[in-house]
């Protein structure tokens, strides 16, 4: 599906932090989302990265992100 945009007023969550939003619980044919990973522990949080190229000269190649976590663990994602 379509992760983004979200409603105005941010994306109903289920599962972590849902407690936070019980306003939104009440509400009738609410669209929910959520958040999760391909890999194990599957709970994971939306990134959104906006990349800006300078210059005029055409270029090609690769883009790639590096998540880093606090116990020095990294996992790259290619992204375009």
């Amino acid at each position: 599906g379509i992760c983004f945009p979200c409603p105005q007023e941010g994306c109903p969550m289920m599962g972590h932090y849902a407690d936070r939003f019980p306003e939104k619980l009440k509400r009738v044919d609410q669209k929910y989302f959520l958040n999760t990973a391909a890999d194990e522990p599957f709970a994971t949080w939306r990134q959104k990265v906006f990349i800006k190229l300078s210059g005029v000269k055409k270029t090609r190649g690769d883009i790639n992100l590096v998540y880093y976590d606090t116990q020095g663990n990294s996992k790259e994602y290619e992204v375009a």
